[in-house]
């Protein structure tokens, strides 16, 4: 008998970050994958650099939004290996980039 394990996500913290980029993202669920099954992270069609994988929790690091207006992309998954995708209905909030004004007192 032939067992399929069908990649499925729980959960996505946090859910939004600035457009500059940097946010550490985590997300969970099961049968997510191991090193081998060369994972690939996207929001729409930008990929994002994949810092941890397991089975059950993956790590990434938001990349630079180059647009100028915020975006709310949707996560898609994808394992090189096996070539295989899963789009989620998971989204991820693109906010302004926060403007730091420091002042001596």
């Amino acid at each position: 008998t032939t067992r399929n394990c069908v990649p499925m996500l729980v959960s996505m913290d946090p859910a939004y970050g600035p457009m500059v980029g940097g946010t550490l993202v985590t997300i969970r669920g099961n049968f997510l994958g191991n090193t081998t099954h060369n994972l690939s992270i996207f929001f729409n069609d930008l990929q994002q650099d994949l810092i941890s994988v397991s089975d059950t929790v993956v790590v990434f690091r938001t990349v630079s939004d180059n647009t100028s207006s915020q975006q709310t992309p949707q996560l898609k998954l994808h394992w090189n290996a096996i070539n295989s995708t899963l789009n989620t209905q998971a989204t991820f909030s693109y906010m302004v980039n926060p403007i730091l004004n420091a002042s001596r007192a």
